[in-house]
């Protein structure tokens, strides 16, 4: 008798706990509005969230680039757009954004951002301040049509989220004041160069790309030609990399 009331207990406290941990979870798992955030409000997750595909959630480095660049998270555009965007973050080289926008209502738009430096304005200013430059265009038909059918044709939403100097470790904790990393295979390689991130948003659907330095791949293609239609293309090929 008494061990039936005990199990009684416990499945009454499987009843009450199961549903609750539930709900937590979707509830931690659900990303938070944003529309309302001020760009210094915005953090990591706020950008590349959990279904993104790659794991970009603690690139404070990344987000602050894109902060600067005063761009928002591509899932602001709600469930009535598709849009891409290109990152390149260079060793030497200011940071640049290409973005195509294809709303259902409306132009379809390439919007592109850049750093300059201003020079200053008196001596009593310490240092040179960083502008945003911003240009967008128009565009036609053709140029959507090309646009969407080499972004089509890459499959983007199917391609693997890294590369493999990006790709993160399996296994990755601290214990006792040390870091402990497990990689599949030999483990990413050591490589200087540009950060590549291109991100995919389809009405709702959102994905994000992270290569270094990539060779003729996917990325790189997409990415070039974004910047080939934005004309921004560095015309020294070795400014590519």
């Amino acid at each position: 008798m008494a061990q039936q009331l005990h199990l009684t207990k416990l499945l009454w406290i499987a009843l009450i706990c199961v549903p609750i941990l539930v709900c937590m979870c979707i509830w931690a798992s659900k990303p938070r509005s944003t529309e309302n955030l001020s760009i210094n409000e915005l953090v990591s997750s706020d950008y590349f969230g959990r279904t993104s595909g790659a794991n970009l959630e603690r690139n404070n480095w990344l987000v602050s680039e894109l902060t600067n660049l005063k761009e928002r998270p591509l899932k602001e555009l709600g469930e009535n757009a598709l849009a891409y965007r290109f990152i390149w973050l260079r060793s030497f080289q200011p940071p640049l954004v290409v973005t195509a926008y294809f709303p259902d209502k409306g132009e379809n738009v390439l919007c592109s951002k850049t750093l300059v430096s201003e020079p200053k304005h008196s001596e009593k200013e310490p240092l040179r301040r960083n502008i945003v430059k911003e240009t967008n265009i128009t565009l036609t038909a053709e140029q959507s049509a090309k646009i969407r059918e080499s972004l089509d044709a890459s499959r983007f939403f199917s391609l693997n989220c890294y590369d493999e100097y990006t790709r993160p470790p399996l296994i990755n904790f601290e214990f006792a004041g040390r870091t402990y990393r497990y990689f599949h295979g030999e483990g990413p390689s050591m490589k200087d160069g540009a950060f590549w991130v291109l991100e995919g948003y389809d009405h709702g659907s959102y994905r994000v790309l992270v290569r270094q330095s990539p060779g003729e791949d996917e990325v790189k293609q997409l990415a070039t030609m974004l910047m080939k239609e934005a004309k921004l293309l560095p015309a020294d090929t070795r400014e590519i990399y």
